[in-house]
């Protein structure tokens, strides 16, 4: 496998890693800074008009999206990619990763 950069890739769709325990802290507006992974957030400096799509999406299915283990797809446009992959697999909650 060739390794480069996941922003060169040719690839209809992005996954990204979420933490929807972010979600429920606060005035309901999300962060994020707290809601990505490192790819996310690097796609979303990259790609910033692609949010409020992302960010709506995010908010209408919070409740699915909080389960664990859980992801949504989210067709974007403004961004290369035609589809936004989200994945439930971060977690800040205290004692969500083991030593």
């Amino acid at each position: 496998m060739k390794h480069g950069d996941v922003f060169d890739s040719q690839a209809r769709c992005i996954a990204l890693t979420i933490a929807p325990d972010t979600l429920s802290r606060g005035s309901g507006e999300i962060d994020p800074d707290r809601l990505f992974g490192n790819v996310g957030r690097k796609f979303l400096k990259i790609f910033p008009d692609v949010w409020p799509e992302l960010s709506d999406n995010v908010q209408e299915g919070k409740d699915e999206i909080l389960k664990e283990g859980q992801g949504t797809i989210i067709d974007v446009s403004d961004s290369p990619f035609d589809y936004v992959l989200l994945l439930n697999t971060l977690s800040h909650r205290p004692g969500a990763h083991p030593k």
